[in-house]
């Protein structure tokens, strides 16, 4: 439910720095809010008012006040930041996490190495690719970690995104689709993320419809979050890919195999390929689909480092569509307000969907999609209704899809085969049996020996 509020309140002031998801503000009021220097000195008095009754320690920033937590993961939290030096312009500040047990040299070391390489590729990224944009860094004051400056996004992950609008399974596949399509300018730029995951793609709701119209919903997409970032074509081995958290870099669950492999045989090197997004980005299709992830909790936390990769490449991931009957089924599921919206659409994923998430997710590199573009391409046809690549389907899945997806075609063959129908139909009533009687009438004027005119007249009275 969005907040309906007035503009700029007390209570809408309270709402910014407490609530759960900023995209679900009224959209109106935060605009205000943006534009209005006296209500964001308001929100500043407001959040030092609460900030002595928070337990949480907030990071101290020169030039600006930090006013709430965002988002937080493996390599930092993101915060909130209004900076006083920028015209009060909002900003979103990752403040890097240190491991507990490091010395202060190792700290500054890993720090320096990380941000140095996510700041190196925003910068490359940052030129209208919807990735967000960076800005400065820094220190900060009251425990020195190191923290990057970035353009501050008001929207929501991609599948709290779906829920939230209650997208339908079409437009899951659209904005599947979109979200490879922004992989795919990232990897022109010789970028791979190397962690994708719903939170690290923000979708942002367009202007073009109102909550209700959701035929019509629009909206944009950006990926964050580069602190797992490869460049192309590099070769990374299994101490590169551990980072000094000491973990692999990336997500459970969300991770290729090969490079859990490669954790596992720490020293020897993979090349860093599009199909380590291609992964991703099927796992994030899946969970699109189903609003859960292939495994459980238990199970996501034994795909790390320590001898897994056998027993994770034995495993086929389910398909979509028995995950979804199964989600439906169980009445105790907890994914299954998720699904709600989709859980009649089962039978709709058999088949090609099934068949595109299968091929995404393979566990072997070389039988994937071979980029992000490849597998945009494959989800715009499935939307085009045009046949799927490497996918035979049967003969009457093959007509509907092949009816739909060209209307002028099917329009004029359908016009062609009731002309020759109308044809047929009418040179099947010409040449059609006469009255039986009448056959037998004319058959009496020919066999008759009597004289031709008294019969004919005969006939004729009696016709």
């Amino acid at each position: 439910m969005e907040f309906r509020v007035n503009c700029c309140t007390e209570d809408f002031l309270k709402t910014v720095l407490t609530t759960k998801h900023l995209f679900m503000l009224d959209n109106a009021s935060w605009q205000h809010l943006v534009a209005c220097s006296a209500c964001k000195y308001r929100l500043i008095r407001l959040q030092q008012s609460e900030r002595n009754l928070s337990e949480k320690e907030i990071p101290i920033i020169e030039g600006g006040i930090v006013l709430r937590e965002i988002g937080s993961g493996g390599g930092g939290t993101v915060w909130l930041f209004l900076n006083q030096s920028d015209g009060l312009a909002f900003e979103a500040i990752k403040v890097l996490q240190y491991r507990s047990g490091d010395d202060e040299h190792t700290k500054v070391e890993n720090a320096s190495l990380t941000f140095q390489a996510e700041r190196e590729r925003l910068a490359r990224l940052d030129n209208g690719n919807g990735v967000v944009s960076y800005k400065r860094k820094g220190w900060t004051a009251n425990d020195h970690r190191p923290w990057i400056s970035m353009t501050f996004l008001r929207g929501a992950p991609t599948s709290l995104f779906a829920q939230h609008f209650h997208l339908s399974l079409r437009q899951r596949v659209r904005l599947a689709r979109d979200v490879c399509r922004a992989v795919e300018s990232i990897h022109r730029l010789g970028v791979i993320h190397g962690d994708l995951k719903p939170g690290n793609v923000i979708v942002i709701r367009g202007n073009g419809a109102s909550h209700a119209s959701h035929d019509r919903l629009t909206w944009t997409v950006h990926p964050v979050d580069f602190g797992c970032s490869y460049d192309w074509h590099e070769t990374v081995d299994g101490r590169r890919i551990r980072n000094y958290l000491s973990h692999v870099a990336g997500t459970p669950g969300y991770i290729c195999p090969e490079l859990l492999e490669a954790c596992d045989a720490v020293g020897e090197s993979i090349p860093v390929r599009a199909t380590i997004d291609v992964y991703s980005l099927g796992i994030m299709l899946f969970e699109l689909l189903t609003g859960c992830l292939p495994w459980s909790t238990e199970q996501r936390e034994k795909l790390r480092p320590s001898r897994t990769f056998d027993s994770f490449q034995s495993r086929p991931i389910p398909s979509a569509s028995e995950t979804l009957t199964a989600a439906k089924r169980d009445q105790n599921d907890s994914n299954r307000c998720a699904v709600k919206a989709i859980s009649h659409c089962a039978s709709s994923l058999a088949g090609s969907l099934d068949f595109i998430v299968a091929k995404a997710v393979a566990s072997d590199p070389q039988r994937r999609y071979q980029s992000a573009g490849d597998l945009a391409n494959q989800l715009d046809a499935l939307l085009s209704y045009r046949p799927i690549e490497g996918h035979t389907e049967t003969l009457p899945v093959f007509v509907k899809r092949w009816t739909i997806g060209n209307p002028v075609k099917t329009t004029i063959a359908s016009a062609v085969l009731l002309f020759v129908a109308g044809i047929s139909l009418l040179v099947i009533a010409n040449a059609a049996p006469e009255n039986p009687r009448q056959s037998s009438l004319q058959s009496q004027l020919v066999d008759c020996p009597a004289p031709a005119a008294a019969v004919r007249t005969d006939v004729q009275e009696d016709l």
